[in-house]
């Protein structure tokens, strides 16, 4: 008889037993350093350490589990969830087992006066971005970027004019210049998460809690991404989520910082989210200041 190793988890999203009760069959999608994907229908889930806060779409596993898990799966292994006695197992060696776990939810609700809150944090964020001294994932380098910024106040034929576009279209009317500039952006870059969803998804966490944007914005975004695959698996999961006003820990933490904390607190949450990923937690940042500025251009009139 096989050797079972059994995994218990410390904490999940509440949703997720009730998606493995709809879709019970699935496989390893991808496995990472610290973690791995599964695919359960159109769905994936991540299961791992905490090392990337909590996802709005994880079960979150001790460190060293996680680890010794890793060694045990591979790549398409497949996955069964038992709903009798609600364990996940993969292949025919591993089971995880969530009953013990806390249950969490990553989610944003709308914040009345959250715009005049989060505007006052936008020098804090700025000055963090640009001490930061690193290119978002495609290589924009954000000092420069300010500097033009001020100096123009718009586009002017410049390489920076695609994040004015993308400012502008937050309060747009004209749909077809809205689904113009999000196809810009979605898929653009590199990695599990290119840089464009990152900027998407921080705009998405301000919306979140202000309905500051124009309804176009995320219908837009709704349509696109519901009816063709124009990104990866992992950022369409992100974006799906956002879309629901569910964020990474991270991202929940600075916002809610941004509208209820200090000063120092902010710069203590946006260190937080410039740590998560290669350039990831950066580009969130930066789509999270690109908000900031597009309401204060709206403000200024």
């Amino acid at each position: 008889m096989t050797q079972r190793f059994v995994y218990k988890v410390e904490e999940y999203n509440r949703h997720i037993p009730l998606l493995f009760s709809k879709y019970k069959e699935g496989h390893i999608h991808s496995k990472f350093n610290n973690g791995f994907n599964i695919k359960m229908g159109d769905s994936l889930v991540f299961i791992g350490g905490k090392q990337s806060g909590r996802l709005p779409f994880s079960f979150i596993l001790p460190i060293p589990d996680v680890h010794d898990l890793l060694t045990k799966i591979s790549n398409n292994d497949p996955v069964i969830w038992h709903n009798n006695t609600e364990i996940l197992s993969i292949n025919e060696s591993c089971d995880i087992v969530y009953l013990e776990g806390k249950p969490y939810e990553n989610k944003l609700e709308l914040i009345p006066g959250s715009v005049h809150s989060l505007s006052r944090h936008l020098e804090t964020l700025l000055l963090a971005l640009a001490g930061n001294d690193e290119p978002t994932g495609l290589g924009l380098d954000i000092n420069e970027f300010m500097e033009h910024y001020v100096e123009h106040e718009s586009g002017s034929g410049s390489s920076f004019d695609v994040y004015y576009d993308l400012m502008a279209i937050l309060y747009s009317e004209d749909e077809q210049e809205v689904e113009r500039v999000l196809r810009y952006f979605l898929g653009r870059g590199k990695g599990g998460t290119p840089t464009g969803d990152d900027h998407i998804i921080g705009l998405m966490a301000i919306y979140a809690v202000s309905k500051e944007w124009s309804p176009l914005f995320p219908e837009t975004l709704s349509r696109i991404i519901s009816s063709e695959k124009i990104t990866t698996d992992v950022s369409m999961e992100y974006l799906k989520y956002a879309l629901n006003n569910q964020f990474g820990s991270p991202v929940i933490e600075l916002i809610h910082a941004m509208t209820e904390e200090s000063k120092a607190e902010v710069q203590v949450k946006i260190n937080n989210l410039l740590s998560m990923g290669h350039s990831s937690g950066l580009d969130t940042t930066f789509g999270i200041l690109l908000g900031l500025l597009a309401m204060r251009r709206k403000s200024n009139g």
